[in-house]
């Protein structure tokens, strides 16, 4: 067979084989939303979440701020990507995507789907499920550079991007997204060996978005950056015209990153983003069989494989080296995730039993050294590195194990040892196999009634940001915000209402100028914050909404000065128009 042809059809097969592993894994997951992918967002069952029934809100009210935030990225990049950090909740805050996850990169994922459908819902349910595949492709790519096996990549894609420690939570599937960490190894390793400038583009280009997304998978990737960067200056030497490349490809992806985070510095600065008294870290037992982020028995072996066996007979001079930087990374990011235990600690203590297993963390002693951390609220999350380390090494010990095989039995190894991972991963539904991650439709949107609201109140010229009152204090006032907020993913209009981590710093005075209506005084500075519209929530079974309803109702009719108008309403919501004479009521 010629050389060329030979190679051809190599190709076909790989393709051919990424796609059914990889396409089989990603309909597993999500072909609850086949019916249809609009009505509702992937949600773990209750069995798997871990979230106790009176919490459950929080959860959906992450759900709906993913949703929103992901949906209104993609369509900002698209439309008016100059306006990408002033977001539509929060209002008047100025840059208020810094006072939370940025999303960004995720928002990017989602740009093809929504050219294809504007529904908020079913861009989040599709840039989850690309997140996994495209978690897979990466580390598929990385090993089979490295170890040059494609069973191997195909092994360490699986064990990586369609594993429950990535897939059990899709609320906060971002918190785990390392696929551009990944891709940062490979470009990086690629540029020290050929010293080829896309190599160096390549690397700039995946280290802005990996720090565009969540700031956690951009902690773990730093702390994995450390061994690695020293391997490969020691492997390989800082040549000039490695150098050369490098030193602008890293300039250029951390402008991007210092443009976009200079907004959380100023918040910082500000005191906007308050420092964080409590920080949740990673419990050991939380890896225990049956627990959440449970290993499983095909990563773990096929990473003691990779420790023990991947530096013997090498066809690759880096392969063996690797190993001992992927354990240095995976280790570095456990001591800095695990300590304290999100408070079983002290409650262990207060119920008399054996204190729960635990090392120094360094984290406290880091924290004062550099800018930004101390506003972090969940280190545990850092195990996404040990995840990364461990299913890069799962690969390169699939590829030694290869290696080591007769020749004539390899194919047949390396198809085992790619379904093995495959159920181990997935969890097919055949018997004897016990149920891995499973999604449910869960429905978290706004009803037809209220996206209605807004199209009549659309329909009648009112348009500006939204004063949206709850005066309910507690979860109903709180979930209330959260459908508010995934509602600006539908009508795109700005809204006090605001879900993210951080309060603004006008969040008090907001709340001190609602207590005052109908005053006129707070009329006008509510007018003077740049908001158009008083949108007032009022459920049936509840008093103070009514006896609010009334007043406002009352101020609408009787004010001579006309500071108020009903542009609309319905039978749970009723939107003031907020007009200070009547020369402004009168125009069109």
């Amino acid at each position: 067979m010629e050389p060329s042809r030979k190679a051809t059809q190599g190709r076909f097969v790989t393709v051919a084989a990424l796609v059914l592993v990889f396409g089989s894994g990603t309909l597993l997951l999500g072909h609850s939303l086949l019916p249809d992918p609009t009505r509702g967002v992937l949600l773990s069952p209750p069995s798997e979440k871990h979230v106790p029934p009176d919490d459950f809100w929080l959860l959906e009210n992450d759900l709906r701020f993913g949703t929103a935030l992901i949906a209104r990225n993609a369509r900002t990049l698209v439309t008016r990507p100059w306006r990408l950090l002033d977001i539509e909740q929060c209002y008047p805050a100025e840059r208020a995507l810094a006072l939370g996850e940025p999303l960004i990169v995720q928002g990017l994922i989602g740009v093809p789907v929504q050219l294809v459908t504007r529904n908020p819902i079913a861009i989040f349910n599709a840039v989850v499920l690309l997140t996994f595949v495209l978690s897979a492709l990466c580390m598929y790519l990385l090993v089979s550079d490295l170890s040059g096996s494609r069973a191997a990549g195909l092994v360490a894609g699986l064990l990586y991007g369609f594993h429950p420690i990535k897939t059990h939570d899709p609320a906060h599937f971002f918190v785990w997204d390392g696929a551009w960490t990944v891709l940062a190894f490979f470009f990086a390793h690629r540029l020290f060996v050929h010293a080829r400038t896309r190599d160096a583009a390549g690397l700039a280009g995946v280290v802005a978005l990996q720090a565009l997304g969540s700031p956690y998978p951009l902690l773990a990737a730093f702390l994995l950056a450390i061994p690695a960067g020293a391997w490969l200056i020691a492997r390989f030497g800082l040549r000039w015209p490695v150098a050369l490349r490098t030193l602008p490809a890293i300039t250029a992806g951390a402008l991007v990153a210092i443009f976009f985070h200079a907004a959380y510095l100023d918040l910082r600065a500000e005191g906007t983003l308050s420092v964080r008294t409590f920080q949740a870290f990673f419990p050991y037992a939380w890896m225990a069989p049956g627990e959440r982020f449970a290993l499983g028995p095909v990563l773990v072996l096929l990473a003691l494989a990779g420790v023990i066996l991947a530096g013997r007979r090498s066809r690759t001079p880096a392969l063996g080296d690797c190993r001992w930087v992927l354990l240095a990374g995976g280790a570095l990011c456990m001591v800095f995730a695990a300590g304290g235990n999100l408070g079983d600690v002290q409650q262990a203590v207060a119920n008399g039993r054996p204190r729960p297993f635990e090392l120094p963390n360094p984290w406290f002693a880091v924290v004062p050294l550099l800018p930004g951390l101390d506003v972090i609220r969940s280190p545990a999350a850092l195990f996404s590195g040990v995840h990364l380390a461990l299913a890069a090494l799962a690969g390169l010990g699939a590829a030694a194990i290869l290696r080591l095989a007769p020749p004539r039995s390899r194919t047949w190894i390396g198809v085992g040892l790619v379904l093995a991972a495959f159920v181990d991963t997935v969890r097919p539904p055949l018997p004897g196999i016990p149920p891995g991650t499973r999604y449910l439709q869960h429905d978290i949107g706004p009803s037809d009634e209220s996206l209605s609201f807004f199209e009549q109140l659309d329909g009648r010229g009112n348009q500006g940001p939204l004063l949206e009152i709850w005066s309910e204090p507690g979860p109903p006032a709180v979930i209330g915000e959260g459908l508010a907020v995934l509602r600006t993913a539908f009508h795109h209009r700005p809204t006090s209402a605001c879900m993210a981590s951080f309060r603004p710093a006008h969040h008090a005075r907001l709340w001190s100028l609602r207590r005052a209506l109908p005053d006129p005084g707070a009329l006008e500075a509510i007018r003077a914050l740049g908001f158009t519209t008083i949108l007032l929530h009022h459920p049936a079974d509840t008093s103070r909404p009514a006896a609010l309803r009334e007043s406002l109702d009352h101020h609408a009719r009787t004010s001579p000065g006309g500071e108020l108008e009903i542009a609309y309403a319905d039978t749970a919501r009723t939107a003031y128009a907020i007009v200070l004479d009547r020369t402004e009521a009168s125009r069109p």
